[in-house]
């Protein structure tokens, strides 16, 4: 794509980055170094040159985000006063866990998981109705939903930690350590990550699907507690008792979140190329992202297969390239034969322009797969 010049005017006259900022940017981020200098002051005993690192290093990744997404300003000042709450409730006892109230129905870690649970199972249905209806109201209603979901999901994880510590200093550890821990973690990065598009491109089109994969998460999450009590929180094996393991858990988990985003973006962006060879309330669904999907594939693919590979420091993450694409063509039965098996041949071999150009001619289609690939700037 050629830049006018217009476009080339439009960035030459775009102010500085910190012009930009306002009163509340400067103080989201005296918030935060507040919060983390407190930490710091306070607890500095018993942390060791490492986590004082890494308590600046997020801070200022905090400040970050809340910068380039608002968003994330209250969803961070909710969970911190609700996991505040929670761990003020227990003082040091978790036996307080069984007589209040509020723990036991509410902000006690597993309450908090089973909240979160029933948030994104109920928002799933929600966003369908949505997307049936043409309904901007369910449609936010939906997003409120998974919000909370999220919000109750990180509470859980913050209480959990200091539940953790409560069982005994030996026991205590960061709650991405064992599979309950993380199949959490998975739930609520998937739910940020298309939390995220949502905002940018202002489409709930495939809201629905996403939380399809998040509640089979939830499911399992489910299952595994019941029957297995995985909930409860057991000592580190030595061999997890390491500061890889903290970088490795999380990074794994963003990238298996954005594979399994792209994977319903790519539903919706096949479903879209074939839309003439079935009618149907699809057409609906697939031109509500007015071609946004395309892009979004693209730079969520990217950012799965970059974290994924970080974090296993293996070629085996390279297999998992076109995964979203992979997982709904062999599926897409109206698209033909001939048409899925050139598909899948280009999504393997062509550039990404050149797929969306291609893949346009192929199916006859009136609109850009991707009308393009350079992600719009703000």
């Amino acid at each position: 794509m050629s830049a006018t010049s217009q476009d080339l005017l439009r960035e030459l006259d775009k102010p500085p980055f910190w012009r930009l900022l306002s009163v509340f940017d400067w103080l989201w981020a005296l918030l935060v170094v507040a919060g983390s200098a407190y930490t710091f002051v306070h607890y500095q005993g018993l942390m060791d040159d490492y986590e004082v690192g890494i308590l600046f290093g997020v801070s200022l990744a905090l400040i970050g985000l809340g910068w380039s997404w608002k968003p994330v300003r209250a969803l961070s000042i909710a969970v911190a006063l609700l996991s505040l709450a929670g761990i003020n409730l227990y003082g040091g006892s978790l036996a307080a866990g069984e007589s209040n109230f509020f723990l036991r129905f509410f902000l006690a870690s597993q309450s908090a998981v089973m909240w979160m649970s029933a948030l994104f199972i109920a928002a799933t249905p929600v966003y369908f109705a949505a997307l049936a209806a043409r309904s901007e109201f369910t449609g936010k209603v939906a997003s409120a939903m998974t919000w909370s979901a999220v919000t109750m999901g990180l509470v859980g994880l913050m209480v959990r930690w200091r539940e953790s510590y409560l069982l005994g200093g030996d026991i205590g550890h960061i709650p991405v350590s064992n599979l309950y821990e993380v199949f959490i973690l998975f739930s609520l990065i998937t739910a940020l990550i298309y939390l995220y598009y949502e905002m940018r491109y202002r489409s709930r089109a495939v809201g629905g699907f996403v939380l399809l994969v998040i509640s089979a998460a939830v499911g399992f999450l489910l299952w595994y507690s019941f029957d297995r009590g995985a909930h409860e929180i057991q000592p580190l094996v030595p061999a997890l008792q390491s500061y890889w393991m903290k970088i490795h858990v999380p990074a794994n988990f963003i990238g298996y979140g954005a594979f399994s985003l792209a994977a319903m973006v790519g539903v919706d962006t096949v479903a879209r190329l074939g839309r003439t060879a079935q009618p149907g309330w699809l057409p609906g669904l697939t031109s509500a992202v007015h071609g946004d999907d395309g892009r979004c594939h693209v730079q969520i693919h990217r950012a799965g297969f970059c974290l994924l590979y970080g974090g296993n420091h293996s070629r085996r993450a390279v297999g998992c390239r076109g995964l979203g694409w992979l997982l709904v063509l062999g599926s897409q039965g109206n698209l033909g034969a001939d048409r899925v098996a050139e598909l899948r041949r280009l999504v393997s071999h062509a550039p990404d322009q050149g797929l969306a150009r291609r893949a346009d001619g192929l199916v006859g289609g009136d609109r850009p797969v991707c009308h393009r690939f350079r992600l719009p700037r703000r």
